[in-house]
Parts: structure tokens; C-alpha cells; sequence
């Protein structure tokens, strides 16, 4: 039965990046039937009609290329993203479209801005410091694989390549950063132990109650443990000897018995 749980869970967690993969690969095939390029409905910074980007623009791509470069990232993060904050996870998706298309459309190069590259920034960047934040083992655990494989995109933030929206994946990434301090006391969190749920006096009086009342004084405590130890040995042993007594029955004489007598 629990293997038949976990695998309808896999199932659950894997389906919106599925779709969402899906969806973007959609697109670019019916793009390719069409007599124009669907990156005039991208974000075009400081306009009216770029403001239509905001929604559109994860959803185009300029080429295979960008396309293929985009879908393996955009999936596994929103696996990540839905197997440990599913009651989050549609939120952080929607606020990390409007954040970072908005803040590209405020301040970025006057050019088409396309692709769903800030989307995997906003959530690489939210995974990252959402688990480091909250110290939770599984969800730092999630944090270090995201570093250990898109560590790299960080380079993605600069300037470097005019051709690539750096501003895109600057403002995702802020955005995610963003969300991890807004979200921060919903979905999972840290696992508190025992001392850490008591208060001051409590803790101290289970303490005593544990350790003595010098468990605080090291030298005291080792005192007192040490006097107790000595009055152990030299206190003198008491022995308890219980006897068991089981009474024979007295036998009778025999025949036998008489006539050996009466030979004698």
C-alpha cells in the first residue's frame, strides 16, 4: 500500500512540469506553421502593447536551441518545487511570472525579451534560499542539489552575452529571493526538538529533574556523582540467604527387613 502511495505521489509531483513542458514545446511546433514569429508577443520594455508579455513570454522561444536548453531545468525544478512545497507551489509560480516579467518590463533593454528562463531563475533562486533559510534537512538537501547542478546559472545575471535577457534571469532570480522571505513561516518547516518547544524555566526544571541539581556546575556535578559512587562501595554488603526445607518421609519396614533381622 505505501509503495502504491509514493508512486501516485511521484506521479502527482511530476505532472505540472510535465504539462508545463508540454505546453512550451506546443507552442514552438504550432509557431512553426505559422507565417510569422510569435516573439512579437514577448515583453517589449516601457510599452502598452509589451505589457501582454508579462503572461506570454515564458511560453516562447526563439529557437530549438533555446527551446531544448529550457526544458530539462524548467522540469526538474518544478518537480523539486511541487514534491516539497506543493501548497505553495502554484503561488510561487504565478508571483515569480508577474514579479519578474514586471521588473523586466520596467527597467530592461528595449528588445523583445522571450523564454522561460526567468521562470527557472525565480524557482532555482527560491529552492535555494527557501531551504537554507528554513534549515530543514530535506529541504537543504534540495537547496545543495539545485547549487551542485545550476550553480552555474549565476553567471546567467550578468551582462555577458548581448543576445541573452541577463535581465530576465537577474530579476528571476531576485524574485525568488524575494518570495523564500515572504513565504518563509508557510509550507514545511524546520523540525523543532524538545528543548527547543520548552521554555527557560521548563527546560531547566527537566533538567534537575534528569541530572540533579548541580547539572549546570560540571565540577559540582562530578562531586556529588563521585561522593554517591564511594558511599556505594563502602556501605557494607547485605546478603539474604533463603534455605529451602523439603521433609523426607520415614519408611516403613519391609518383610524383607524383618526376616534379615531375625537371621542375625
Amino acid at each position: 500500500m505505501r509503495k502504491k502511495e509514493e508512486n501516485e505521489k511521484f506521479v502527482k509531483d511530476l505532472l505540472p512540469s510535465a504539462i508545463a513542458v508540454a505546453i512550451i514545446w506546443l507552442v514552438f511546433t504550432v509557431e512553426q506553421f505559422l507565417p510569422f514569429s510569435l516573439a512579437k508577443y514577448g515583453i517589449l520594455p516601457k510599452t502598452a502593447i509589451g505589457l501582454r508579455g508579462i503572461a506570454l513570454s515564458p511560453f516562447i522561444h526563439g529557437d530549438i536551441t533555446h527551446l531544448a536548453g529550457n526544458s530539462l531545468p524548467l522540469a526538474v525544478l518544478l518537480f523539486y518545487l511541487f514534491s516539497v512545497y506543493r501548497e505553495l507551489a502554484y503561488r510561487i509560480v504565478f508571483w515569480t511570472i508577474m514579479m519578474t516579467g514586471v521588473w523586466v518590463w520596467a527597467s530592461a533593454r528595449e528588445s523583445y525579451h522571450i523564454g522561460a528562463s526567468g521562470i527557472i531563475y525565480g524557482l532555482a533562486s527560491f529552492l535555494f534560499f527557501s531551504g537554507l533559510l528554513r534549515r530543514n534537512n530535506r529541504l537543504m538537501a534540495v537547496s545543495m542539489s539545485v547549487a551542485f547542478f545550476y550553480g552555474s546559472f549565476i553567471w546567467g545575471v550578468f551582462p555577458i552575452e548581448e543576445h541573452i535577457s541577463w535581465e530576465s534571469h537577474l530579476w528571476g532570480a531576485v524574485s525568488g529571493a524575494v518570495l523564500t522571505i515572504y513565504y518563509k513561516k508557510e509550507g514545511p518547516q524546520r523540525v523543532k526538538h524538545v528543548w527547543e518547544q520548552m521554555s527557560e524555566e521548563e527546560y531547566l526544571q527537566d533538567n534537575v529533574q534528569r541530572y540533579g541539581e548541580f547539572y549546570w556546575d560540571p565540577v559540582k556535578h562530578a562531586e556529588i556523582m563521585r561522593a554517591k559512587e564511594e558511599q556505594h562501595n563502602t556501605a557494607p554488603p547485605q546478603y539474604m540467604v533463603i534455605y529451602h526445607f523439603v521433609p523426607t518421609p520415614q519408611q516403613e519396614p519391609t518383610e524383607t527387613h524383618e526376616i534379615e533381622k531375625g537371621r542375625e
